[in-house]
């Protein structure tokens, strides 16, 4: 098995997501972005964070980041209705932040309490994972089906681009609208 450490601003979203995960027997532990010691003993880091502070973010792993996978979950680069640049993604800008990191992207699309839902209306959630280590994208996939959610291999990390180019479309779409925050993307596949 594998240790996995969600760590966020938002503990009581991922305490969600964790009791998802420990249902199904994995181990999980969520702490906040300043504690390190939970960072050095986890296999997996999952982020749970804005895309304005992925230097932060880097700074603070870069000493227990070495040969782990690193999961980034955020969404927009820049503030809210600024677009993400075209030539890069929050993951590819962390991968280079962290070049001996196994960075993935997932979970980017989902908005609002998306990480405890796995299913909506009956419905296994679709969630999307991208990145260049396949042996990484194969454990993420693993730990998402595992919580269940139907995980989806979107390709290379620099497919991020799209997936966050997604949740900003997405945003937009929603804001304002009928919408509640359990609405997603559907891959519909047989």
């Amino acid at each position: 098995g594998y240790r996995l450490l969600l760590a966020g601003k938002d503990v009581n979203r991922l305490n969600t997501f964790a009791g998802s995960l420990k249902e199904h027997g994995a181990r999980v532990e969520v702490t906040s972005m300043n504690s390190a010691e939970p960072l050095r003993n986890a296999d997996i880091i999952m982020i749970s964070s804005s895309g304005e502070e992925v230097q932060a973010i880097a700074d603070h792993l870069r000493a227990a980041a070495a040969r782990k996978i690193i999961v980034s979950t955020s969404g927009e680069f820049y503030p809210e209705h600024t677009e993400p640049p075209i030539d890069s993604s929050v993951a590819e800008e962390l991968q280079k932040m962290l070049p001996f990191a196994k960075v993935v992207k997932t979970f980017s699309i989902h908005l609002g309490s998306g990480f405890g839902s796995p299913l909506v209306n009956g419905e296994t959630r679709d969630t999307f994972i991208a990145g260049n280590d396949h042996e990484a994208v194969k454990t993420i996939a693993e730990v998402i089906q595992n919580a269940g959610y139907f995980p989806i291999i979107a390709g290379e990390l620099r497919v991020s681009r799209k997936l966050e180019k997604m949740q900003a479309m997405f945003h937009q779409l929603t804001t304002g609208k009928d919408f509640n925050w359990y609405a997603r993307w559907k891959a519909l596949h047989s």
